[in-house]
């Protein structure tokens, strides 16, 4: 298994080095400035797939926010422009949208900042491009640990230098990292009385950087991961691990990856062979489209940094509900908090640095202590956050809702 995880590994490192050898930023200039007037501010998420829904919200909240500043930011005019980051048919991102997102804004004279990418680890594909070209990158929440900081175990080797070919910062990300997960659903796994985990993930680099985590941190708590197994897009390739889990009969059953039709595979064919053995699995189980899970076991368990509309602040409540007035219902999902939010970092950003590319990347990684409609954060600089909370999540009925509010 571990030659399995390395061999993946390797490609979604292979990945990342095909989109830094696309990169077009000139690092000559001391401070590259871009022309005065018109700036662009580029935006990457995807229009299909699990993530979808969650797209559009965060799409009309950064154009709220940059309604509400006139469209300008200091003395320049700001235009955004979106961009699909998936293929119809597919349920994830693709590396090939996202590196071609990419590599346009970094070719663009114009371009200032680079909004994306939504989550799954794709940020490790545009970062290294929106690096070299001094880009500022604010991610409304891709948790990808390696993005920000060394993650443990063996699939952050390289992290995070890898994704900074300039060497300076130029990422923040306004959501927990995948390490804050981990160690909350370890924590989970302590409560429960968990001795004995196996471990199941997807494919790609963020499944792949979640379960080497989940492992080490596992380990090192004193839970004994007696199996690993990466989830396949054969026919039966869940209804197989299944049985094979039955026959080993861990504690709990730890899952790595989305909310695809593997997962949903994997846990119905759980929910006929091991019913009552707890799944706890990373927050990307929450992306589903369509929401509902048709079959689980007793109990599924995750932990969120997207919480319920009705766990925020009152601004949120109306920001909220401005949205659904101006844009409609399907825009008025907690993740627009997240759009909003990471739009008017990226504006005062662009107003302080006064539209000088690394004077913007370095005000936004500056920022400190910030208020918004979710409530206080602080930018740290590294490029993660500290505030956001994690809130622990069930599936009830087959949609994930609050623990407290599962039976």
């Amino acid at each position: 298994m571990i030659l399995e995880y390395r061999l993946v590994l390797r490609a979604a490192l292979l990945m990342a080095a095909t989109a830094l050898s696309g990169c077009l930023g000139d690092d000559t200039d001391p401070a590259p400035s871009t022309p005065p007037g018109t700036l662009n501010v580029y935006m990457s998420l995807p229009s299909h797939g699990l993530t979808a829904d969650e797209a559009r919200a965060v799409d009309a909240g950064a154009r709220l926010a940059l309604d509400e500043r006139g469209g300008r930011a200091g003395r320049f005019r700001i235009r955004l422009l979106r961009m699909d980051s998936a293929l119809p048919g597919r349920q994830i991102w693709d590396p090939g949208l996202v590196q071609a997102n990419a590599e346009r804004a970094a070719k663009d004279p114009r371009a200032i900042a680079y909004l994306g990418e939504l989550g799954l680890g794709a940020s490790a594909v545009s970062l290294p491009v929106t690096n070299d070209a001094d880009l500022l990158q604010v991610s409304p929440y891709d948790t990808l640990t390696s993005l920000t900081r060394t993650p443990p175990g063996r699939a952050g080797r390289g992290a995070p230098d890898r994704y900074y070919p300039t060497g300076r910062r130029s990422f923040v990300r306004l959501a927990p990292s995948d390490l804050d997960e981990v160690d909350a659903l370890v924590e989970r796994m302590r409560t429960l009385g968990v001795g004995r985990v196996s471990l199941v993930s997807g494919e790609g680099v963020y499944a792949v950087e979640f379960a080497s985590q989940l492992a080490q941190r596992a380990r090192r708590a004193g839970t004994r991961v007696v199996s690993s197994a990466a989830l396949g897009p054969e026919p039966g390739a869940a209804r197989a691990i299944a049985s094979e889990l039955r026959a080993i009969g861990p504690d709990a059953i730890a899952y790595a990856g989305a909310g695809d039709r593997r997962a949903v595979a994997l846990l119905s064919a759980l929910s006929e062979r091991m019913p009552e053995t707890p799944v706890l699995g990373s927050s990307a189980l929450i992306a589903r489209r369509p929401l509902r899970y048709p079959a689980a076991p007793a109990v599924v368990e995750t932990v969120g940094s997207v919480l319920p509309a009705a766990e925020y602040p009152a601004a949120a409540g109306r920001l909220l509900e401005r949205l659904r007035r101006t844009s409609g219902a399907a825009a008025a999902r907690p993740e627009a908090l997240y759009g909003y939010e990471s739009m008017r970092l990226v504006l005062d950003a662009i107003s302080e640095g006064r539209g000088r590319r690394r004077a913007v990347a370095a005000s936004a990684l500056g920022a400190g202590e910030r208020r918004s409609p979710m409530g206080p954060y602080e930018v740290r600089p590294t490029g993660d956050v500290t505030g956001p909370p994690l809130m622990s999540m069930r599936l009830s009925n087959g949609r994930f809702v609050p623990a407290r509010g599962a039976p």
